[in-house]
């Protein structure tokens, strides 16, 4: 049992988030059920209109998750069969089973271990004649270094297709994060800078792009009643157990699979519903809000345990990101699996993010046979993420730290 004097302060605002969204969930289902539109209502349209001039693109597509967006953006850029997709090992499953799906291949490329992105200087010597795409993945809040990847593939003739799922908001020279290839998806999904508990988002300048996607988009599923229900149900669970002390109660029924990491090749597109949409109520606003909570909390690691132990997380050339995790890297195993076990014993939110790299997945292995990628794999028996939603007070953030400097005292934790 729980003691006075334990925290509990969970990784992602996976529920106590919802406190943002409960007024946009009660004005969703009520006007969703005024209307009888539960898919693809004037809620959604909206939706995609205002974030498509946020982002200063053209067009925006809104499906039921960032996985669904991806595969749509893969197949509107006529990747298939006998392709091959150039990506990083550091990443969610989601990215290559997209990939997959589609019939193409995935070859992965390691990571850059001081900034946990794409190497774009290996990527030239995995270019082969069937190389028809790369999908850089902006990682914790930090990009990819985009400048020399896009001129590469423009060289190159390959389409660059951005996943700005953890970036959602972030500029680059004065652009927003996610337009910056031929094609481009974010996710709204729980624990993102902007959650409607699913749902992906594509966005795009290129009109026969966006042609390609809206000629599927009638040939997609809508959710049907019962995973519509099931999509409602989450979100009221998740509220109705929103009090920091409670967040563990979502995370153990087990049809939320909150905290699952899930791997699905033979997932299905569905179209963005209403309710979703209804759920980003206010989301300028709300979006603004959750980033400088997030960026504030990342400072506070720093200014208060004032020790070579936490750096300031790196910024690339002069590009600061707007976190969604603190990532720290841990460079002594028992300390990192001691800092762990403390976690989970006083409810502290430190958690590992991607338990290996892709080609050490079980579900995926067999594709990467005799593959090694040593910066991704080291990474991931290193790395921890500290809490930055915008629900962790002050005093949580001195605690979570003075137990981990006393946890590491012996050990080599360094944040790059």
């Amino acid at each position: 049992m729980t003691t006075s004097s334990t925290i509990q302060v969970p990784m992602n605002d996976l529920s106590i988030q919802y406190r943002e969204i409960k007024p946009g969930i009660d004005a969703a289902l009520a006007e969703v059920i005024e209307s009888c539109s539960f898919i693809l209502g004037p809620q959604v349209q909206a939706f995609e209109n205002a974030y498509a001039a946020y982002c200063g693109t053209d067009h925006c597509i809104g499906v039921s998750n960032g996985t669904d967006a991806l595969k749509l953006a893969l197949i509107a850029s006529d990747i298939g069969p006998g392709d091959e997709v150039i990506t990083t090992p550091h990443t969610f499953g989601a990215t290559v089973e997209a990939i997959f799906q589609v019939g193409a291949r995935a070859v992965l490329t390691d990571i850059e271990p001081d900034y946990f992105t794409l190497d774009v200087g290996q990527i030239e010597n995995k270019l082969t004649s069937q190389t028809k795409a790369i999908i850089p993945v902006h990682i914790y809040g930090q990009m990819t270094d985009m400048d020399p990847l896009v001129e590469l593939a423009r060289e190159k003739g390959l389409k660059v297709i951005e996943d700005a799922a953890q970036v959602l908001g972030s500029t680059w020279h004065g652009r927003r994060l996610g337009t910056l290839g031929d094609v481009n998806f974010f996710s709204l999904g729980r624990g993102k800078a902007l959650s409607t508990v699913e749902g992906g988002i594509i966005l795009t300048d290129r009109d026969d792009v966006a042609g390609s996607i809206d000629s599927r988009m009638t040939d997609i599923s809508k959710y049907n009643a019962s995973e519509l229900l099931n999509l409602i149900f989450k979100a009221l669970t998740l509220i109705l157990f929103q009090l920091p002390a409670l967040f563990w109660i979502p995370k153990a029924l087990p049809y939320l699979r909150v905290g699952d990491t899930i791997y699905d090749i033979h997932f299905k597109i569905r179209k963005l519903s209403t309710f979703q949409a209804g759920l980003a109520k206010n989301w300028i606003k709300k979006l603004k809000k959750f980033k400088l909570n997030r960026k504030d909390n990342s400072r506070n690691w720093v200014s208060l345990a004032k020790t070579d132990y936490l750096h300031n997380y790196c910024s690339k050339n002069g590009h600061i990101p707007d976190m969604l995790r603190y990532p720290v890297r841990v460079g002594e195993r028992n300390s990192w699996e001691s800092i762990l076990n403390e976690s989970e014993t006083h409810g502290l939110g430190v958690m590992l993010t991607y338990p290996t790299s892709i080609n050490g997945v079980c579900e995926l292995r067999r594709f990467f046979k005799g593959q090694q990628y040593p910066a991704a794999e080291g990474l991931s028996h290193q790395i921890l993420t500290f809490p930055i939603h915008p629900y962790v007070l002050q005093k949580d953030i001195k605690k979570i730290t003075e137990l981990f400097l006393k946890e590491i005292s012996n050990g080599k934790v360094y944040s790059r």
